[in-house]
């Protein structure tokens, strides 16, 4: 779902033989090979499930909104919620702080920055989820 994460995939595969999806242009890990392909409209293996791909960004993101219990949403680095530093080493809390992470639900500050193309917004991208 995240174009930042995927060094890991390769253990949950061995592991526990997990069945592995990715959005077709990301590239940061091209192995191990995607058994699915994750776009808009594709059967998701859970029944209320609905998957939201973020088109206008440089790298692939997507997110997932499980309809139950009032929809939970699912993200990578893209929406993050951030309410409590007190498990975070003084350090993380310092750099978090000065990244611009509030306690508070956001567009990750990092992520934003790496992903939005020059002269563009992704105000319509996030808004629409």
């Amino acid at each position: 779902m995240g174009n930042f994460h995927g060094r890991d995939d390769p253990y949950y595969i061995d592991q526990y033989g997990s069945e592995f999806w990715r959005q077709s242009s990301a590239q940061t890990y091209p192995k191990p090979q995607a058994k699915k392909i994750l776009e808009e409209g594709v059967k998701l293996p859970i029944d209320d499930a609905e998957l939201f791909v973020f088109q206008e960004t440089k790298l692939p993101e997507c997110a997932l909104l499980l309809k139950r219990h009032g929809g939970i949403l699912f993200t990578s680095d893209s929406l993050q919620h951030h309410q409590d530093y007190s498990y975070c080493p003084w350090p993380a809390k310092i750099m978090m702080r000065l990244a611009g992470f509030k306690r508070t639900t956001i567009v990750g500050p990092p992520w934003k920055k790496i992903v939005t193309k020059k002269g563009k917004t992704l105000f319509g991208s996030i808004f629409s989820v």
